[in-house]
């Protein structure tokens, strides 16, 4: 806790109501008070007294009134209490009322409370968070606390000492812990100006000019200085191993730094990447890795006809027609050397985020067109494209005819108690080598050469969705086995939201690649750690008809 004599803090005689026995005070106001970091760097402190800034809930609740801040001289150090619900913020100053003790050996102070002779207030508080402001008097930084609680009042014989510290707990100094110090502010200007270097398009602020001409070195040597390190005579090697030093002080640190270059370049690169597969996929979350168990929807019982006085008959899904799948980890580590950051090689930062992405991207690809590619077999045992199922047609090009057939076989597909399903298809699935030869089919200005010829509605309405893992097959060892491709197969697909077709699932909900970053152990440098925790099904076989191709 940090002890402050806050040089706007008095009590107001005049306020002072003896039926009641209680008297205002102001306890904080915004007025700066000299403080000195435990390196010997002075700074004014200023306690933001903004609504939303002050956290008044133990002053509401009753907090003491102590003399000079004495929290270990048990109950005769308590002199009084703060009124509970008082507590409040007016303008610029933390105002509270407080009820004096009426005990008799309290009786001296509080009656020099009563007659104006002592006024001085002090706060106890806690839980801080700052934002810098510019340099105040004498050329010193300004810490504007946006986040503080009271704790206490107190008391105290000369308001804003100047020396007044960070009071002591059994003989050990109590840091005051912050999150924002140039600490998240001067991270957000270096991130904004490393970004900007990686790639110019991202806009530089007035915060990130401060450090757009600086080498990585030479930023991790204002960090460190800005935190307490001694960097006087040190090489960049030296800077460099300091600076990767996870938490120095307490802090928000370098590593971290790099880690959010790294990150936000991933973030960008991953969204840019294309996915064909989104719109034929539904995406859940998996609580944990054990088998996800589904059973698809069409496979619901029917409703029955319920007579007056009738009772309703339970029904349970067929667990054993359930599809069953788990979502698997999938990742890898990269390290960059201490010698890229010496180096000054912020490409390598940049190129890891976008390499990252594009792994991931590439593995979520697979995994999902590895359900359709590779017509995996379903619980029913019946492979997903097959004459059981009614969704696989002859051999044939991709033509007016092939369309209407595909068409027809997801438009008569049933539920398994024979009532139809009433289901559109909505995409056109080609491999890159068919792609203009459906488009030509597809697109609506194309002039047939008779009537006879031209394309119904329902077909001319088809998305198209071309994907080159159809020619290509899939390779990835991370999938499973190599999946042939072949150019001439096309695919027809209902949409997700009408019936199962194929599921992702993301572990919790993370829904995209996730990055991990830590000070190297066996390599001098910082390791990069990707991870993608992503499972994917194949769930219901109704809405996906296939035509192999001549």
């Amino acid at each position: 806790m940090d002890n402050r004599a806050n040089s706007g803090g008095e009590f107001r005689a005049a306020s002072y109501d003896a039926g009641s026995n209680t008297i205002e005070v102001v306890f904080a106001t915004e007025a700066p008070v000299a403080r000195v970091l435990p390196d010997g760097t002075p700074y004014w402190e200023i306690l933001s007294c903004q609504q939303g800034h002050v956290d008044l809930a133990r002053l509401n609740a009753g907090a003491s009134l102590l003399d000079n801040h004495d929290m270990f001289g048990g109950v005769d150090a308590v002199i009084g209490s703060v009124v509970p619900g008082s507590a409040r913020l007016e303008g610029r100053k933390g105002v509270a009322r407080i009820l004096l003790s009426s005990a008799p050996g309290d009786a001296d102070r509080v009656q020099k409370i009563r007659d104006g002779i002592i006024r001085g207030v002090s706060v106890g508080y806690g839980k801080t968070e700052f934002q810098m402001d510019a340099s105040g008097a004498d050329g010193w930084p300004v810490r504007r606390f946006t986040r503080w609680e009271p704790w206490e009042i107190s008391v105290v014989t000369v308001p804003a000492d100047p020396g007044a510290h960070v009071r002591s707990l059994n003989g050990e100094a109590i840091e005051v812990r912050v999150l924002r110090e140039a600490g998240e502010r001067r991270a957000e200007f270096v991130e904004n100006a490393l970004l900007h270097r990686i790639d110019p398009a991202n806009p530089l602020t007035d915060g990130g000019r401060e450090y757009r001409g600086m080498s990585l070195v030479s930023i991790a040597r204002d960090f460190l200085q800005a935190n307490g390190a001694d960097t006087r005579g040190k090489s960049p090697h030296e800077i460099a191993g300091l600076a990767t030093q996870r938490g120095y002080n307490g802090t928000t640190d370098f590593p971290t730094i790099l880690s959010n270059v790294v990150n936000r370049t991933l973030r960008r690169a991953y969204e840019a990447a294309p996915a064909t597969w989104r719109p034929l996929v539904n995406i859940v979350s998996a609580p944990d890795f054990r088998e996800l168990a589904r059973v698809a929807v069409s496979d619901a019982p029917p409703l029955d006809r319920i007579g007056e006085h009738g009772e309703y008959e339970r029904a349970r899904l067929n667990d054993g027609a359930a599809e069953r799948y788990r979502v698997a980890s999938y990742g890898k580590i990269v390290a960059i050397s201490r010698q890229a950051i010496v180096n000054d090689d912020l490409n390598a930062f940049g190129r890891l985020g976008q390499m990252f992405a594009q792994q991931a991207a590439q593995l979520e690809s697979d995994l999902i067109w590895a359900q359709i590619l590779g017509n995996p077999a379903m619980a029913d045992g019946h492979a997903l494209f097959s004459g059981a199922h009614a969704n696989l047609a002859p051999g044939a090009n991709l033509d007016e005819l092939a369309l209407k057939v595909l068409h027809a076989r997801i438009r008569k597909q049933t539920a398994p108690a024979g009532q139809p399903l009433n289901l559109r298809p909505k995409y056109l699935i080609v491999p890159a080598e068919l792609q203009t030869r459906a488009e030509q089919l597809l697109k609506t200005d194309f002039r047939p050469a008779t009537a006879a010829d031209a394309l119904p509605a329902s077909l001319r309405q088809l998305e198209i969705i071309a994907e080159p893992r159809l020619d290509l097959g899939i390779s990835n060892p991370a999938v499973g086995a190599p999946i042939a491709g072949n150019a001439g197969q096309f695919f027809m697909a209902a949409a997700p939201g009408a019936i199962d077709t194929v599921e992702v699932a993301y572990l919790l909900g993370e829904r995209r690649v996730q990055l991990e970053t830590r000070v190297g152990f066996s390599i001098d440098g910082i390791e990069f750690r990707a991870r993608l925790d992503v499972g994917a099904k194949a769930i219901d076989h109704r809405g996906l008809a296939k035509n192999p191709g001549e």
